[in-house]
């Protein structure tokens, strides 16, 4: 098993232990910044808070063959992960580009 394997499974594993995981700042924090989508993005990011888990493939891709990676430098590849994903979530419920784009910041995971 190659080493990014071995620091997946482990990163796997303390994602499954709640060691870390997804938190997400309620958009309404954020004022009219979402206007009439504002409704929407958060039912989606309620769903989405509960039902996310990094895909392992989509890691793999992102961390490519990388030797020495550590669970620290995959753990940071996953908030940025998250966002997209959730950014591709609320493109395809239809929320324009900006203010999907806002939103994904109101992801972290930690």
């Amino acid at each position: 098993m190659a080493a990014i394997d071995t620091t997946l499974d482990q990163v796997f594993q303390e994602w499954d232990d709640k060691k870390f995981k997804l938190h997400s700042t309620p958009p309404e924090s954020q004022g009219a910044k979402f206007g009439v989508w504002g409704k929407l993005i958060a039912q989606r990011q309620a769903i989405f808070a509960d039902v996310w888990r990094p895909d392992r493939m989509k890691l793999l891709k992102k961390m490519g063959k990388t030797e020495g990676a550590t669970v620290e430098s995959v753990r940071g590849t996953l908030t940025p992960l998250a966002r997209a994903d959730f950014i591709h979530d609320l493109r395809t419920w239809g929320v324009p580009d900006q203010q999907a784009n806002a939103a994904g910041t109101l992801v972290e995971v930690k």
